[in-house]
């Protein structure tokens, strides 16, 4: 008994006639299509008469004497069915088994026939021989063919082409006045030259009159044109579209133009801006595109914390909706994903998504690389400290090493940089000029009128509004370079080490450290991050798109610390990238628990007091 089983592909089909109809009635596959009669019967009878015929039908046999099934030693077997036993086709692999296969050749001397008898079993064997090679080769082409429908994928393409979408020009608009009778004297044909003047001053006052409500039509038209434009991922000027219309749109209109048609666009696009209303519209457009991916950019108190930008928070607000919808496609692929230990995660992209999502959700401006945050104020050599009590010559001189904005060069002296300055420079409403005998003085106020520090002093007053707009975008810069964060999965700091393993002490973590807990490590530092409220919402937005069983704890450090913290979190990766290529064998398992060992005092020993009773939840 067979299944008949057997997969052919769509295209054969096709070509032999089937309809997509009966094609696609079954089970569709993967690999091609499967017959309704293998699933009609559990499986059919084969008598040894049937294989008789087929085999008398291979072209060069003659006749078929007998036919039987054999074991491998030559004793016939009867049948297969009632046995339960599977028939398997062998082929003789030693001279007695080549006797089994009784072939009669017919003889090239004339119609006589050379038997296999038992003195002629070498020519036999000879000639069968040369039968069987060839029966192996057809077999093997006959199941690489087999193997290569089941084995290859197929293309519905090659059977039912995608169908093609034209482009129709939208935009092309055929005025009405087209379509009315010729007395009027406003379609193509116009007014007589032999008209008296009054009719043709009535015509061209009625294609005036008409012209307002054409023209609205026309301008919806390009809007419609347009649509693609407004629903792309790319930066908009205007979300509202014109057109001019030309003597082949509306006969004979551009006579009652007054100014050149390309000034008449300009006039256009003029009057349609005022009524265009581009940040509202753009950004509900985006939302719509974001919900087709079940996603929505909640983070509309954002708006507060531009601290950086001197756009209008609404753009800035749909440039992170922008960022946000470019990789939603991977974040919410890989929303579940961690960064590969295996591979280099310091310096480089491998993060978790989760990382990547909240880096865009909360619009900070820089990649979202694994980085050291502390490095930017290290590379220009400077130290941020608390406003002392000689503020004057510490502003003064943080302000002239701002100025510079290059990097330092190695060796060079670090500049105390007041935190006051470093936090509210960003804002250009601190900075006061005032004018003290010949000279003009940049005042600076962290704190308003209550407290007032002098930055340097300038010839003139444009002098000073120059370095004011310098000193702030020095400032703005290295903010924002300075703003990111950290993920640390607690469950990879577990100990590694065997306990059997006398020689290593056992190293012992709190109960509640390991068990689906994460560190997330932001700057303090920055203007944005030492902001209460933005450091709230930073942390509902970690909260918010983590996995629900996951707990955060959130840690907010000083530079100092900073500098402590990434240069462990930055040895413990690397090592934990090395005992991953040794299977966490050997040294490379000591000296990861050492490294992690060092991360896990860290971050115990900077563990909010009130961390374990705020819960999120």
């Amino acid at each position: 008994m067979i299944s008949g089983f057997r997969v052919d592909r769509y295209e054969d089909m096709v070509a032999q006639g089937m309809s997509l109809e009966r094609l696609f009635s079954g089970p569709q596959t993967a690999h091609g299509y499967l017959a309704n009669s293998v699933f009609s019967e559990s499986g059919n009878d084969i008598p040894v008469v049937k294989l008789i015929a087929l085999i008398q039908a291979v072209d060069g046999v003659e006749h078929v004497h007998r036919l039987g099934l054999c074991d491998q030693d030559g004793k016939s077997v009867a049948g297969v069915a009632a046995s339960g036993s599977v028939p398997r086709l062998q082929f003789p692999a030693t001279p007695q088994q080549s006797l089994f296969l009784r072939l009669h050749f017919a003889s090239s001397a004339g119609g006589r026939q050379a038997s296999a008898d038992a003195h002629d079993d070498e020519l036999h064997v000879e000639k069968a021989q040369i039968v069987l090679d060839d029966a192996r080769m057809e077999l093997k082409k006959r199941q690489f063919e087999f193997n290569a429908v089941r084995n290859s994928m197929q293309s519905l393409e090659q059977v039912i082409p995608a169908p093609a979408g034209v482009r129709r020009p939208l935009h092309d608009y055929y005025s009405i006045q087209h379509q009315f009778p010729a007395i009027y004297g406003i379609n193509q044909y116009g007014v007589p030259g032999s008209a008296p003047l009054k009719s043709k001053v009535s015509a061209r006052q009625l294609k005036a009159y008409l012209f307002l409500s054409e023209q609205l039509m026309a301008n919806y038209l390009q809007n419609l044109e347009e649509i693609p434009r407004i629903f792309s991922i790319d930066s908009l000027q205007q979300s509202y579209y014109s057109q001019v219309l030309d003597n082949r749109s509306l006969p004979d209109i551009e006579a009652l133009y007054v100014r050149p048609m390309a000034q008449i666009g300009s006039i256009l696009a003029a009057t349609v801006g005022k009524y265009d209303k581009l940040e509202d519209r753009r950004s509900r457009v985006i939302d719509v595109l974001l919900a087709m991916f079940g996603e929505e950019f909640s983070q509309k108190s954002l708006r507060r914390f531009n601290y950086y930008e001197e756009r209008h928070s609404g753009q800035w607000m749909i440039d992170n909706k922008l960022a946000f919808l470019r990789h939603i496609v991977a974040l919410s692929r890989d929303r579940a994903s961690g960064f590969n230990y295996r591979e280099k995660s310091w310096a480089s992209e491998n993060v978790a998504s989760v990382q990547k999502k909240c880096h865009i959700l909360l619009g900070l401006k820089a990649r979202p690389l694994l980085r050291s945050l502390s490095h930017e104020l290290v590379r220009h050599n400077i130290k941020l400290v608390p406003d002392a009590a000689d503020a004057v010559a510490s502003y003064e001189s943080a302000s002239r090493h701002l100025l510079q904005g290059a990097a330092a060069a190695p060796g060079s002296a670090w500049a105390n940089v007041p935190a006051p300055l470093f936090t509210k420079g960003v804002n250009l409403e601190n900075y006061v000029l005032e004018r003290v005998g010949d000279a003009v003085v940049v005042n600076f106020q962290p704190y308003g009128r209550a407290k007032k520090v002098s930055l340097s002093r300038h010839r003139d007053a444009g002098e000073a509004e120059q370095q004011v707009q310098k000193l702030h975008q020095s400032l703005c810069r290295l903010n924002v370079a300075s703003e990111g964060f950290h993920i640390v999965e607690h469950i990879l700091l577990r100990p590694r080490g065997s306990s059997a393993d006398a020689s290593q002490p056992a190293r012992t973590v709190p109960d509640d450290f390991c068990g689906l807990r994460v560190s997330v490590v932001f700057p303090s530092w920055t203007a944005r991050f030492s902001d209460p409220d933005f450091r709230n919402l930073a942390q509902e937005t970690l909260c918010r798109n983590l996995p629900a069983h996951i707990y955060p704890e959130f840690h907010w450090l000083d530079f100092l610390p900073m500098r402590d913290f990434e240069e462990r979190h930055r040895i413990w990766l690397e090592r934990l990238q090395q005992g991953a290529a040794s299977g966490f064998a050997g040294n490379s398992r000591e000296a990861l628990d050492t490294a992690a060992g060092s991360l896990v005092n860290f971050l115990l020993r900077h563990r909010q007091a009130d961390d374990a009773q705020d819960h999120w939840v």
